[in-house]
């Protein structure tokens, strides 16, 4: 039933997004690089990336990030809030409400 847990935080991002009446676009390439949305957040393009295991790390993020210009992004989990050095803030997931 793993991927139920994954299958509701996911769900539960998006309706929050829809509800802040925030346009939700997916991205995928190949089928090899894949982003779960991308959102206008503070007046640009931002990346949005759902994980729902303990390892938060995302290659696909940093790929989009590095190869298309992007200057943010998101990481909603359900770890604490936190950045690092690549320009990705890791918010919990219940915070996608403020967004």
């Amino acid at each position: 039933m793993k991927w139920w847990y994954s299958f509701e935080k996911y769900w539960f991002c998006k309706k929050t997004l829809e509800k802040l009446r925030k346009k939700c676009y997916y991205f995928e390439k190949k089928s090899t690089l894949k982003i779960d949305f991308f959102i206008r957040y503070n007046n640009q393009a931002t990346a949005v990336e759902v994980k729902s295991a303990d390892n938060t790390k995302s290659k696909s993020l940093k790929s989009v990030m590095e190869n298309y210009g992007l200057k943010s992004g998101l990481k909603l989990s359900s770890k604490n809030s936190g950045s690092n050095n690549e320009n990705v803030t890791g918010l919990p997931i219940y915070m996608s409400i403020f967004l």
